[in-house]
């Protein structure tokens, strides 16, 4: 994913070309996401006088004018309602206007883009419903965390023989029992760069596994295991990094 770049807190003015519903559900998965739009301009896919009414600021073929007027950054092509033609053709009569490009497949949880007809770009991410921050995935998460400390508390006396840093060790089953921390949380460099939701303070992090310090690769390795949590992950990197605790 080297030629993807997830930013936090992203506020850009936006053009989204489409029928009411897909700009609806478009602009709820920006907001989903590490987007948060600073203006949507709703640009109808055809210019009858119907479409017009109300909903829309404009129709595609005043879609150049519109980029003007309301200093847009980003047009977004829902593709169910559009021709691949004719956002072909679009794109490239906008080509040398300084702005980027989107395209939104129908049913589906991201938005992939181009910064010009020709070159790759970044791609918004809504979390899916087996994210980190859905109220099963919370509540199991928290039910394992207690559990994994209650055990690390009564094999205490065996486990400390393993244990690097004693003191630290005893300090974060505390921690963690009390609900400071959670045993596998998002890195700190990472939640700088993307919003990861209400997610404690981790004792290691998913990327303690790969030992990385490149900060797309930390931050990519993050959104991984958000997006796609699930308590064997959990598992997997505290038995991995058990003596770091």
């Amino acid at each position: 994913m080297k030629d993807f770049k997830i930013y936090k807190n992203i506020n850009k003015r936006f053009a989204v070309v489409g029928s009411q519903k897909e700009i609806n559900r478009v602009v709820n998965l920006m907001k989903q996401s590490l987007v948060q739009p600073e203006f949507v301009a709703k640009i109808s896919p055809d210019n009858s006088t119907d479409t017009l009414s109300g909903f829309y600021h404009t129709g595609i073929s005043n879609l150049k004018e519109a980029i003007q007027v309301f200093k847009i950054n980003e047009v977004v092509f829902c593709s169910s309602d559009i021709e691949s033609q004719t956002i072909i053709k679009t794109m490239s009569i906008l080509e040398y206007i300084n702005i980027e490009f989107k395209i939104a497949p129908p049913n589906s949880s991201f938005i992939i883009g181009s910064n010009s007809i020709n070159t790759t770009g970044d791609i918004y991410f809504a979390m899916e419903l087996n994210s980190i921050n859905t109220v099963a995935n919370k509540r199991n998460k928290r039910t394992f965390d207690v559990s994994c400390a209650l055990l690390f508390i009564l094999c205490s006396p065996i486990l400390i023989l393993f244990i690097k840093n004693k003191k630290e060790f005893i300090s974060n089953v505390l921690a963690v029992l009390f609900g400071l921390k959670t045993w596998v949380g998002i890195n700190p460099v990472a939640s700088k760069k993307a919003s990861f939701g209400n997610v404690k303070t981790g004792v290691i992090y998913p990327d303690t596994v790969i030992q990385e310090k490149d900060s797309e690769i930390i931050l990519n390795a993050n959104l991984l295991y958000a997006r796609n949590y699930s308590l064997v992950n959990d598992i997997k990197i505290i038995w991995s990094h058990f003596g770091q605790f």
